[in-house]
């Protein structure tokens, strides 16, 4: 066997390297090491107060918040340009951008899935009142929120839609006249201005009233010009309406002059230019005429059975049956022009409004034939033509009459020539009544043919014996609106000596009572003088100082109610008094802040319209 030269033979395995001591030697001061290290310096490598940190998943984005519009913001489209919509956070793929006229959104009117902020749109063409918000679809098919549904007012330039008086209004009665337009969802305020000439330039009367309706009193004879418009401030109002010319006529006897009050004009606002960064308009795109079905209608109105109103501009508010416009859809429209005229070119119109669908409920309308034509919009340039005019005829309910009636023949019932008086129910929103009396049935030979603009007439009949009687409603054209009323049997007697007959005497009280049962009260509302209106008043030396009211006098009032509250509803007033003087002096504490006040007059039974409502402001 050779050896080598370490002495360990060649056939046998060399021995194994002592590696595994090292190893674990090695393993051993470096796990000490390290225990040492961390046990020196844990303190700076994991502080005690530090908190579990939250990770945060792809499950579990984050929240998203609306920016703009607020709740409650107005937003004025005066260049008609897109309106922008923000929100904090990035949408999923999951979520929907939605528009819509109610809170529960059951009936969206624009929808945008995965929308990104800002998002923009010009798709609402509407004043009104919209919600918006972003939702995602649950897992039973429906929507959820992801925030509360945020409201906001969308106000555009177009001009309100003029109601009372009508076109070429006429009246006698200029102690108080009333004004009605139609109101702009949103708008705070309204100006209305009345002119001696057409351009406006002699203003006779310019106020800013907070509600679509005013009243102007004592206006002197002769021919006015007036025009409304929607303001919210300086630089933010709508377009002029129409004009429409009124006159007064001086036929009826004047009152009593009083002490004038001075009319206060207030300035118009002065126009600013604003600037808007105005996005690219759009091509337009070829829209079809939208189809419409109906090219006749009739509608009789009905209101409410306790409506005694019969001024036109109170009607929409108990108006029970409004007539609705409908038509078909067009591919493409994000809405639809509607047009409402008396003349069948539409030179004038009575009412117009784009709408976002295919039907229009007119709450305004009244009585008379009318003409109305449609077309489909998009955008701001692509119309397509009107459609074909369509007419709608509006009807009254005809005047329910006595079957019967007896009246005494003669000249003591405040009339010169022999006459005798009938009355009847009035009938909302008509303007006067046409009044047939014939001596047959068939009333193929007239008695009389008379218009009258109440629900009463003096028939100036010049014999006794029996007549018949019918009556229609008018409207302020003096067109015929409705059907007659069924016949009526009028017999009329001989009056004799009613001076020497108590028994003919009670009977021309009741007559003067039939008479006057329907008649509308003569005494027009107050005017105030004092306090101006939104005057403010403060307490001296911490006690408020008695306060004076006065108005003008109204010609046959007995007294006059005052009433002081914290609303202008006057749901609950705070302060209530009756007086027989124009003015009066209240030595009261007030509750800090705004009051309204308002009076009428008052004879027996009978009270005027409230006057126009002021407020006073109670310093501290």
């Amino acid at each position: 066997m050779r050896e080598n030269s370490f002495g360990s033979s060649l056939n046998n395995k060399p021995p194994k390297p002592k590696r595994f001591a090292a190893g674990f030697f090695s393993f051993t001061l470096t796990l000490s090491l390290g225990w040492w290290f961390f046990v020196s310096y844990r303190d700076e490598i994991v502080p005690q107060n530090l908190s579990p940190v939250k990770t945060v998943g792809i499950d579990t984005p984050k929240p998203l918040n609306p920016r703009a519009p607020l709740s409650g913001q107005k937003i004025w489209l005066l260049q008609k340009e897109p309106i922008r919509f923000e929100w904090a956070g990035e949408a999923s793929e999951e979520v929907i951008f939605e528009i819509s006229r109610e809170p529960d959104f059951r009936m969206p009117l624009y929808e945008e899935a995965y929308p990104v902020s800002p998002h923009f749109t010009d798709k609402l063409l509407v004043d009104g009142v919209y919600f918006w918000r972003l939702a995602k679809k649950n897992e039973y098919g429906g929507k959820q929120g992801l925030f509360p549904p945020v409201s906001f007012a969308l106000i555009t330039p177009s001009a309100p839609v003029l109601i009372y008086p009508f076109s070429s209004f006429e009246t006698t009665d200029a102690k108080s006249l009333k004004f009605y337009w139609q109101e702009k969802k949103g708008v705070g305020q309204y100006r209305i201005q009345v002119a001696q000439d057409s351009d406006f330039k002699k203003v006779f009367h310019d106020q800013l009233v907070e509600e679509p309706k005013t009243s102007l009193v004592q206006i002197p004879e002769g021919k006015y010009f007036w025009r409304v418009r929607a303001e919210e401030y300086v630089m933010e109002f709508s377009a002029w309406s129409e004009t429409r010319i009124l006159n007064v006529i001086g036929d009826s006897p004047r009152e009593k002059k009083e002490d004038p009050v001075q009319v206060v004009v207030t300035p118009p606002p002065v126009v600013q230019q604003r600037p808007v960064a105005r996005k690219p308009i759009p091509p337009p795109i070829r829209l079809a005429v939208p189809q419409v079905w109906k090219k006749s209608d009739a509608v009789l109105l009905h209101y409410r059975p306790s409506t005694k109103a019969a001024s036109p501009g109170l009607v929409h508010d108990v108006l029970m049956n409004p007539p609705v416009f409908s038509w078909g859809a067009t591919v493409g429209a994000h809405g639809y022009e509607l047009q409402v005229s008396k003349k069948s070119d539409f030179s004038t119109l009575e009412w117009t409004d784009v709408v976002p669908g295919q039907q229009a409920k007119w709450i305004f309308a009244l009585p008379g034939k009318y003409f109305w034509r449609v077309r489909a919009v998009a955008g701001e340039v692509s119309k397509s033509g009107f459609s074909s005019p369509s007419i709608l005829i509006l009807s009254l309910q005809a005047p329910k009459v006595a079957k019967k009636m007896s009246q005494l023949l003669g000249s003591s019932l405040g009339t010169k020539k022999p006459s005798v008086t009938v009355s009847w129910e009035n009938v909302p929103a008509a303007t006067g009544y046409r009044v047939l009396v014939s001596s047959s049935k068939t009333f193929k030979a007239l008695k009389l043919d008379i218009n009258v603009m109440r629900a009463m007439a003096k028939l100036p009949l010049d014999s006794t014996g029996l007549y018949f009687v019918k009556v229609a409603a008018l409207d302020s054209s003096g067109e015929r609106v409705g059907d007659f009323s069924d016949i009526t049997e009028l017999r009329v007697e001989k009056a004799g000596r009613l001076a020497k007959s108590e028994k003919n005497r009670k009977i021309e009280d009741e007559l003067l009572s039939v008479a006057n049962l329907e008649k509308e009260p003569d005494m027009s509302a107050p005017v105030v003088k004092l306090p101006p209106n939104g005057v403010s008043i403060v307490p001296l030396n911490g006690q408020l100082m008695p306060i004076s009211f006065k108005w003008q006098s109204v010609n046959l009032a007995k007294s006059y109610r005052l009433e002081i509250a914290k609303d202008n509803e006057f749901s609950q007033p705070l302060y209530s008094q009756v007086t027989d003087q124009s003015q009066i002096v209240i030595n009261k504490s007030m509750p800090r802040g705004r009051l309204y006040w308002r009076l009428r007059a008052e004879r027996g039974g009978e009270k005027s319209d409230w006057s126009e409502t002021f407020y006073f402001e109670v310093g501290q």
